[in-house]
C-alpha cells in the first residue's frame, strides 16, 4: 500500500505542477525606448548611407622644415614629418631616404635646425657599420602622419617623449 500512496503522491504533484504551468496570466509588458540607427556607429550617420569619408590629408612641408613628431613609447619608430610624395614607393633599388638619414656619423650629436634625423644604430651592420638592407622599406615603420580629427577622444600620454 505504501506504494501505491507514493505512486499517488507522485501523480497529484505532477497534476498540480501541470495545472500551474496552464495559468494565462500574461508577463508584465516592459517598454523598450528605439535606437536611432544614426547612433549606432562612430559615424553617427544613419547605417543605410554610404557616407563619402574626408580626404586624407598629409604634411605638404618639405623635409627639413618641419618640426620632429614625438613618439607614443619608448621602442617606437620615428614618425616621418615632411613629404614624402616625391619618395615613394621605396624600393631597395630607389630609397630617396638614404640619401638624407644614411647619416652615422651624427647618431647621437645636437642636430642644427634642418638637418635630417640620422637612421638609428640598430639599422647599421658589420665591421664597416654599413647600412643594412634588409631594412630598405623604410616606410614599413616609418609612417607620415595625417592631420585628421579624432573619431574617439583618448586619454593616452606619452609615456617618454623624444
Amino acid at each position: 500500500m505504501s506504494k501505491n500512496m507514493a505512486w499517488a503522491g507522485l501523480l497529484a504533484g505532477a497534476i498540480l505542477g501541470l495545472s500551474g504551468c496552464s495559468q494565462t496570466t500574461k508577463a508584465p509588458t516592459v517598454k523598450v525606448a528605439a535606437i536611432n540607427d544614426a547612433s549606432l556607429g562612430l559615424e553617427k550617420t544613419s547605417v543605410y548611407d554610404v557616407p563619402t569619408p574626408p580626404v586624407t590629408q598629409y604634411s605638404k612641408a618639405d623635409p627639413g622644415s618641419s618640426k620632429s613628431l614625438g613618439v607614443s613609447y619608448h621602442t617606437a619608430p620615428p614618425q616621418v614629418p615632411h613629404n614624402i610624395d616625391d619618395f615613394v614607393p621605396v624600393t631597395r633599388d630607389s630609397n630617396m631616404c638614404v640619401a638624407c638619414h644614411n647619416t652615422p656619423d651624427l647618431i647621437g650629436a645636437k642636430l642644427e635646425k634642418g638637418q635630417a634625423t640620422p637612421t638609428p644604430r640598430s639599422h647599421y651592420v658589420g665591421k664597416t657599420n654599413d647600412l643594412y638592407m634588409g631594412r630598405w622599406n623604410c616606410v614599413q615603420c616609418h609612417r607620415p602622419q595625417a592631420d585628421s580629427a579624432l573619431l574617439v577622444e583618448s586619454v593616452f600620454r606619452p609615456d617618454r617623449l623624444n
